[in-house]
């Protein structure tokens, strides 16, 4: 009896054991899965701007392309929706927009930019698409983190200093300029220059209220000069420390077109606005700018039908997106 006794107990133990084991089998890849999900990306960098302070700043050199993507343009732009609709429900997705193909949000908002009625471009402006831009930076001096000083991380910026970037490297002539301004390449670490990130805070007023948020309009580039005063073995070895960024438009990023429709219907119905169709077929040919509003399109007949009538979507809100562009919710 006693050795039948201590057989079911040494049976019992090795149950617990397994049991335990079992557990720590399941919860692992579910562990794994969401500290995937949910850790920041140590690469990415983002000057610090301080809502309590006038102004914030930071040095930065933009650099070229990784040795493998060298013929490639030395930044990435991500396209993005974010928006919630009438029924409480979320659409925060990619835009197919990011990889030259027609996005269902994109081709929606063109059809009510154009329907000829005023309120229908409020409401595609609710749902207009974020632009974020990536690019390999050397941190010169980041004030609120000196410990990023000297490092190459990716820049993730906004539609104010991609605008700037533009203007340095296709200058507008003033006739009030004693000399021609000279074009910069911010991308080249020969004939570039530093540039200097400044945040002065703006209050804007959104759909939840006040807030302060980042204006970079008076960011500028100091005049040009050559990295490293042009050191070629310390400039070799800060190219080699760049980030590849075609990964971060790479098409396992985006849903597929029909994935992508149904998801816009789920959160805003079959109409909205005046009534224009949320989904609508489109020939293989036909093409969306999102950037150009054509305003001598049709003006399609709205529905009469109560019930196919939706409210407007609700502002954008609650993305965590800071930029200026962004939260000013398509000023433009």
């Amino acid at each position: 009896l006693k050795q039948k006794k201590e057989t079911i107990m040494s049976s019992l133990s090795a149950l617990r054991k397994a049991s335990a084991k079992t557990l720590e089998t399941l919860t692992k890849p579910a562990q794994e899965k969401d500290k995937s999900r949910y850790a920041p990306d140590s690469r990415m960098w983002k000057p610090t701007f301080d809502k309590e302070k006038p102004s914030s700043s930071a040095v930065v050199r933009f650099l070229p392309s990784h040795p493998d993507e060298i013929d490639e343009l030395p930044y990435v732009t991500l396209y993005s929706h974010s928006f919630k609709g009438s029924n409480g429900k979320w659409y925060i997705q990619n835009s197919l927009s990011s990889i030259g193909e027609v996005d269902p949000v994109g081709n929606l908002n063109y059809r009510l930019y154009n329907s000829g009625i005023e309120s229908d471009k409020d409401v595609a402006k609710g749902m207009k698409r974020k632009q974020n831009n990536y690019a390999n930076v050397l941190i010169i001096k980041d004030p609120a983190h000196p410990e990023y000083d000297g490092t190459v991380r990716i820049f993730d910026y906004g539609a104010q200093i991609a605008g700037i970037l533009k203007e340095s490297a296709t200058p507008v002539q003033d006739d009030l300029d004693d000399e021609p301004k000279q074009p910069i390449n911010p991308f080249d670490v020969f004939e570039g220059a530093d540039f200097v990130i400044k945040m002065f805070g703006k209050k804007l007023k959104t759909a939840t209220g006040e807030v302060t948020v980042p204006d970079y309009a008076k960011s500028e580039f100091r005049k040009p000069s050559a990295l490293f005063d042009g050191d070629e073995e310390k400039i070799e070895e800060i190219w080699n420390k760049c980030h590849k960024l075609r990964p971060l438009v790479a098409p396992d990023k985006f849903k597929s077109k029909s994935e992508l429709a149904k998801l816009l219907q789920d959160t805003l119905g079959t109409r909205v606005g005046s009534g224009v169709l949320v989904l609508e077929a489109k020939t293989e040919d036909e093409s969306v700018d999102e950037d150009v509003v054509e305003e001598k399109a049709t003006k399609p007949k709205p529905s009469t039908s109560k019930k196919d009538k939706q409210a407007p979507v609700a502002a954008v809100e609650g993305s965590g997106d800071e930029d200026l562009d962004f939260l000013m919710n398509l000023d433009s």
